[in-house]
């Protein structure tokens, strides 16, 4: 929500979509945890993408904004 808050605070427009459902049936405990390990690469790959973008643009808002994600993003690694 403080993502999409953020969107409209700036004016933009946000697009909701549906989510996949996640696979249901794994062959056992460790696939399902690589699967969600995979998964959390791609976020936080994503994540410090958003951040290269906001200071390639030198979008100081989005640079600041961004620092609330990434320390979400450090705090889950610990």
């Amino acid at each position: 929500m403080r993502i999409y808050e953020y969107i409209i605070a700036r004016n933009g427009k946000v697009e909701l979509y549906d989510i996949p459902k996640p696979e249901a049936k794994w062959k056992d405990v460790k696939e399902d945890i690589e699967h969600f390990y995979q998964v959390e690469v791609e976020n936080t790959k994503h994540t410090w993408e958003l951040v290269d973008l906001a200071e390639k643009y030198d979008d100081k808002a989005i640079v600041s904004f961004s620092k609330w994600i990434v320390y979400k993003e450090v705090k889950k690694s610990k």
